[in-house]
């Protein structure tokens, strides 16, 4: 039984919204899927036609998606003369 104070009361229509707002994310996602299936070769064509005409988003997202996303390799030989954390935060910081 719901009683004035009760957490289970307060939260009841909660985790409805949530619920509903899932579904609602779900439903977008499948039919957003669907749509670029039905129209990846336009979708396709007018982002390879973006990078060549130099818009670098577009570059990057063609590259990603055919080259893999780039990731960074660290590999050092020999001695470090300032410590790891120093090179990080100029780093960070810009200079």
């Amino acid at each position: 039984m719901f009683t004035k104070g009760n957490q289970l009361a307060k939260n009841k229509g909660k985790h409805k919204r949530t619920k509903d707002r899932e579904l609602q994310r779900k439903l977008y996602e499948d039919y957003l899927l669907s749509e670029i299936l039905k129209n990846k070769a336009p979708i396709v064509a007018a982002l390879i036609s973006s990078a060549k005409k130099g818009n670098i988003q577009a570059i990057k997202e063609v590259g990603e998606r055919f080259l893999g996303k780039v990731t960074d390799n660290i590999n050092h030989t020999g001695k470090i003369s300032i410590p790891i954390k120093s090179i990080i935060i100029k780093k960070a910081n810009g200079n």
